[in-house]
């Protein structure tokens, strides 16, 4: 079940996405799981994370795609970014009604909010507190107790 989740998140991707061997992939920023690489136009994930996550990891990079493919001007603002790609997540996770998805999505945030290293990553915690401030937000959590979900 969870491998064809994968492959239902695969055929949403306007962009090929690629699985990655590695952990962690290195990128000049820092060390991640994922990332859009807007150049070659693909994703790539790290091959891991559980389904659940490289699922979660997959709609946020495709969020970057589709800024992208909108020409939307939040990748001058980092956070910007981040969080339009998150909320996309989100979203696509409800459309999906992928709710072990959606909860995966919504931990992710949680996790920026108490990243440790404050001054390394603070467009994570700043997208962070915009997402949970955000009316999906509580509709997310809404859903998640409907379904027997809990974070």
């Amino acid at each position: 079940m969870r491998k064809e989740q994968l492959k239902q998140v695969f055929r949403l991707s306007r962009v090929p996405v690629k699985l990655w061997a590695q952990k962690k992939i290195e990128r000049e920023a820092g060390r991640y799981y994922g990332f859009f690489d807007r150049e070659k136009g693909y994703i790539v994930c790290s091959n891991e994370p559980s389904n659940i996550y490289k699922s979660g990891i997959i709609l946020h990079e495709m969020g970057h795609a589709e800024c992208m493919f909108k020409e939307c001007k939040c990748w001058t603002d980092r956070v910007q970014t981040e969080t339009h790609a998150q909320v996309f997540a989100l979203k696509k996770s409800i459309e999906l009604k992928k709710y072990d998805v959606l909860k995966k999505c919504m931990q992710i945030v949680i996790d920026w909010a108490k990243v440790k290293n404050k001054k390394a990553y603070p467009e994570y915690i700043k997208a962070s507190e915009k997402i949970m401030r955000k009316p999906i937000w509580k509709h997310c959590e809404k859903l998640l107790k409907e379904n027997n979900e809990t974070l």
